[in-house]
């Protein structure tokens, strides 16, 4: 599974006609409080989860 990061700046310099997303595997992340801020290489602004996977957290939430 992967998570899909997208950049919320009305604003944003980003080339394309919507809005500026990254994609992660779900294994390469250990858990949403051990994740560092990902932010946007065009405008700098900080990109969130279009959606949170269920299992983020691990089996101990």
């Amino acid at each position: 599974m992967e998570i899909k990061f997208t950049c919320k700046n009305n604003n944003c310099s980003h080339p394309g006609n919507h809005q500026f997303e990254m994609t992660f595997d779900e294994e390469t992340i250990m858990d949403a409080k051990n994740m560092a801020s990902i932010f946007c290489p065009f405008c700098k602004a900080e990109m969130f989860p279009a959606s949170a996977p269920d299992n983020l957290d691990g089996p101990n939430g």
